[in-house]
């Protein structure tokens, strides 16, 4: 499993200490994982989901082994088995239609669930892609990282790093939660 950290999100992230009232980590966006093509939970290759994780008293610690190895965010069982194993037994998937969507805080621990015989099996007899799409939301005032040299808007402006995503629009589209009516100085929606 992983959390989607810098390696996944060109924001500064928010490491431990940078908390709400109760001691969660701050919502710095959301993941929105939509499927496409019909997914059984019993085939894999749907999105696993481990509830509550983000909030858990060793979220930190996992995250912690993650950013030990240079954000090698994927490699959660290889660096940490204690936390792989934990994150196993919170692990929850589902059965979706095209159009259904998973929404999460980009903490939750989450990974790609993989396929069992059966779903291989089925799978390569339809011949037919399994389709899923993932879209992330931010606030506009999260502010890009200098470490994610990867990202397009950094390559084309290096002097973006450190600035809000807003100073980018380009790259970042914004979204509005109230319509036009509702506020007459957004821009036409």
């Amino acid at each position: 499993g992983h959390v989607d950290d810098k390696s996944f999100w060109p924001c500064v992230d928010n490491d431990a200490g940078d908390e709400d009232d109760a001691g969660r980590p701050s919502a710095t966006g959301v993941n929105v994982w939509i499927a496409l093509s019909p997914l059984r939970a019993n085939h894999g290759g749907g999105l696993a989901v481990a509830p509550g994780s983000h909030a858990t008293s060793w979220r930190a610690a996992a995250r912690g082994a993650i950013h030990a190895s240079g954000f090698d965010t994927c490699r959660l069982a290889e660096l940490s088995p204690e936390h792989d194993e934990k994150l196993s037994a919170m692990k929850a998937t589902y059965d979706m239609a095209p159009g259904d969507a998973i929404v999460h805080t980009r903490y939750l621990f989450h990974k790609g669930d993989d396929f069992t015989a059966e779903g291989i099996a089925e799978y390569e007899a339809s011949k037919k892609p399994l389709l899923r799409y993932t879209v992330r939301y931010m606030p506009s005032a999260s502010r890009l990282s200098p470490l994610a040299n990867f990202e397009p808007s950094l390559q084309e402006k290096p002097e973006l790093a450190g600035r809000p995503l807003e100073d980018a629009p380009e790259h970042y589209p914004l979204v509005f939660r109230r319509t036009n009516d509702q506020n007459p100085e957004l821009p036409g929606l």
